[in-house]
C-alpha cells in the first residue's frame, strides 16, 4: 500500500519553491497565468477625473498623489460634473461575474437637489476609480454607463439614490459594428478586441481547432458569446471568456487552470499591501518599488498571521448547487445531428448521423485520490451501516439530449482551412454542433460546489481567471481540542475545503460606514471553484491494482 502523494505531503504552507514574476525569466515557473497578447494594443478613452482633496492638514493633493486617501480610503466617483463626497457615498460594489462587470451604488443626501437638478440621464455614465495603498499594483478606473436609477426622497431624513450600471465599451452593444469572420473562434475574439481597442488575454498558447466563417447577426457581446459556446480545441479543453475590469477581453481555456500539474511546489508571488487606512498619512507615499519592497504569495488563509493583508480570509461559506446541476444537465450531455455532406454520403451514408456523449474532463492524475462529483456514494454493507441505502446508478440515470440539427460541415481534408470557402463541402466545423454541449457540461461541473471567501482591504493581486491556493484552519471549537504540537501542522487545517481553486468572480465592495480600528473600509469578495475535492482524510492506493 502506498499514499498517494498531496498537498498536505509535508504540512508546509510555505511553498518549497516559486518563481517571481518579476525577477526576469518567468519561463520556467509551471503556473499557468493570462498572458496579455502584446500585438492587441489597448486604446480606452476616458473622461477626465482629477480633482482636488483637501485633508486634515489643509494641503491639496491630486488623486496620483500617494498621500492623498482618494480611491484607497474611499472610492472617487463622479456623474457628470458633480464628484460624491465621503460623506455622500454610502455603498458601491463593482463586480466581476458575468460577461462584463457591473457596478451597484448608493448615495445620500440631506436635500433633493441631487435629484431634481443632477439626476442622471440618458447617456450619463459613472466613473470610478481605486486603488490600493502601494504604486506597484495597477489602479482601477473605470466608467459604467448607468442602466437603472431609483430613489427613496424623503422630506425630512437623508434622501438615497441607487444606481446600477455595466461598464462602457463604445459600440460593444450596437449591431452596427461588427461583420462576420473567417478563423478559428480564438482568432475571432482577438480580433473582436482589436476592432474595439480593447485588450486580449489568453492562458493556451495553442490554437483552437474550429476554423470556419462565423456569422454575426447581433452585437459584438452577443457574437464573442456564441463563440465562445461554440469553441473547440479537444475533449479535454473547454472554453469561457469574458471582459475584465481592466478592459482585457479574456479567453480562457478553463481546463488548463484546473490540471494538477505544477500545483504542489508552485506558488504565485505578488507586491505586498496593507489594509491599515492610516498607513498611507503615517508613511507617505507606501508601497514604492524600491530594494526594499516586500513580496507576498498569492495565497489566501483564516490564520491570524495573514491579517493585515488582503490575502486574510476573514469569512467564508461553502455553496453546493449540485441537485439543480444534475437535474437541469444530467451527468452526461448527448449531442445528436444529422451531417449534411456530400462526401459522406458518397462514402457512407450511415455516418451521417452523429451522436456523441459528452462528459466532463476529470483530471486522471486525480481520480484516484480525490472525489467527483458523480452522485450518491454506493452503499456498501461491510462498511457497517445500520440503515440500508437504495444505489442508483446516478451518473447514467440522469442523462440530457440535445438535437444539434442538421450541420453542414466541412470535411477533414486539405481545403477545411482555406480561405476560399467555394472550396469547401460545408460551412462549419465538425465539432461546431457539440461544442456548446461539451462547453456547457463542463462549466456547469464546476458549478456544483465552491466556496465564497471575503478578505480585507482592496485584493488588486489577484485576477479573475487565475488559480490559486487556500489554506483554511479548522473552526475555533474543532483548533482549541488540539494539543500544542498538533497546532500548526496539518491537522489543525480543513483538509477538505484547502487546496488550490480558480477564481471564478470578483467583487470590490466599499462600505462607507465599514471602518473599524483602522482598517480599510473596502473589502474584496471572491467565488472559488474546483471540479475535483480533496478527501478529509488521505486515501491509500494500491498501486499494484491501479489501471
Amino acid at each position: 500500500m502506498a499514499e498517494k502523494t498531496s498537498l498536505w505531503e509535508n504540512a508546509q504552507v510555505t511553498p518549497a519553491s516559486y518563481v517571481s514574476p518579476f525577477d526576469g525569466d518567468s519561463s520556467k515557473s509551471k503556473i499557468v497565468r493570462l498572458v496579455e497578447d502584446p500585438e492587441v494594443k489597448k486604446d480606452i478613452k476616458f473622461d477626465e477625473i482629477s480633482v482636488n482633496y483637501v485633508g486634515s492638514n489643509a494641503n491639496s493633493a491630486q488623486i496620483s498623489d500617494q498621500t492623498s486617501p482618494m480611491g484607497s480610503v474611499f472610492p472617487i466617483i463622479r456623474i457628470n460634473d458633480i464628484v460624491f463626497t465621503y460623506d455622500n457615498i454610502v455603498k458601491m460594489e463593482i463586480e466581476s461575474s458575468e460577461f462584463i462587470p457591473t457596478i451597484s451604488l448608493v448615495l445620500a443626501f440631506p436635500s433633493q437637489r441631487f435629484a431634481d437638478k443632477d439626476m442622471p440621464k440618458d447617456g450619463d455614465i459613472i466613473s470610478t476609480f481605486i486603488r490600493s495603498n502601494t504604486n506597484t499594483l495597477n489602479y482601477l478606473r473605470n466608467d459604467f454607463i448607468i442602466t437603472s436609477c431609483d430613489s427613496n426622497m424623503r422630506e425630512s431624513s437623508m434622501n438615497r439614490i441607487f444606481l446600477d450600471g455595466k461598464m462602457l465599451i463604445d459600440g460593444f452593444e450596437s449591431h452596427l459594428n461588427v461583420v462576420s469572420m473567417f478563423g478559428s473562434s480564438k482568432d475571432v475574439c482577438k480580433n473582436i478586441a482589436k476592432k474595439f481597442n480593447i485588450g486580449f488575454s489568453y492562458n493556451d498558447e495553442d490554437d483552437t481547432d474550429d476554423y470556419q466563417m462565423w456569422i454575426c447577426s447581433g452585437s459584438a457581446e452577443d457574437f464573442v458569446k456564441h463563440v465562445i459556446s461554440h469553441a473547440w480545441k479537444d475533449n479535454k479543453s473547454f472554453f469561457n471568456a469574458w471582459i475584465d475590469l481592466y478592459y482585457d477581453l479574456c479567453f480562457v481555456n478553463v481546463n488548463k487552470f484546473l490540471l494538477s500539474e505544477g500545483e504542489q511546489e508552485d506558488v504565485d508571488v505578488t507586491f505586498s499591501s496593507a489594509v491599515d487606512i492610516y498607513q498611507i498619512a503615517a508613511e507617505g507615499a507606501v508601497g514604492e518599488t524600491t530594494e526594499d519592497t516586500k513580496f507576498a504569495m498569492k495565497l489566501f488563509s483564516n490564520m491570524q498571521s495573514f491579517r493585515g493583508t488582503p490575502f486574510f480570509i476573514k469569512s467564508w461559506k461553502i455553496g453546493n448547487e449540485s441537485g439543480n446541476t444534475v437535474l437541469e444537465k444530467g451527468y452526461i450531455e448527448m449531442t445528436y445531428s444529422f451531417i449534411h455532406n456530400q462526401n459522406l454520403y458518397e462514402t457512407d451514408p450511415e455516418l451521417c448521423f452523429s451522436i456523441l456523449s459528452n462528459v466532463p474532463a476529470y483530471d486522471k492524475d486525480k481520480l484516484d485520490s480525490y472525489m467527483i462529483l458523480r452522485g450518491r456514494t454506493t452503499y456498501n454493507e461491510s462498511t457497517g451501516e445500520t440503515m440500508e441505502r437504495v444505489n442508483r446508478d446516478m451518473a447514467n440515470l440522469y442523462v440530457s439530449k440535445h438535437f444539434a440539427g442538421i450541420e453542414y460541415v466541412i470535411d477533414d481534408d486539405t481545403n477545411s482551412h482555406s480561405k476560399d470557402n467555394n472550396k469547401w463541402t460545408g460551412n462549419i466545423n465538425k465539432n461546431y454542433g457539440r461544442a456548446v454541449h461539451h462547453n456547457d457540461i463542463n462549466l456547469e461541473e464546476l458549478n456544483k460546489m465552491y466556496i465564497d471567501i471575503e478578505t480585507d482591504g482592496l485584493c488588486l493581486q489577484v485576477m479573475r481567471g487565475e488559480k490559486i491556493p487556500v489554506v483554511l484552519e479548522k473552526g475555533a471549537a474543532s483548533f482549541t481540542k488540539l494539543n500544542e504540537e498538533e497546532r500548526g501542522t496539518v491537522k489543525a487545517f480543513n483538509r477538505m475545503y484547502s487546496g488550490f481553486y480558480i477564481v471564478d468572480s470578483i467583487s470590490y465592495v466599499y462600505n462607507g460606514n465599514g471602518s473599524q480600528n483602522g482598517r480599510s473600509p473596502f473589502s474584496t469578495k471572491m467565488r472559488l471553484k474546483r471540479r475535483e475535492w480533496p478527501t478529509p482524510e488521505d486515501i491509500k492506493v494500491d498501486k499494484n491494482n491501479e489501471e
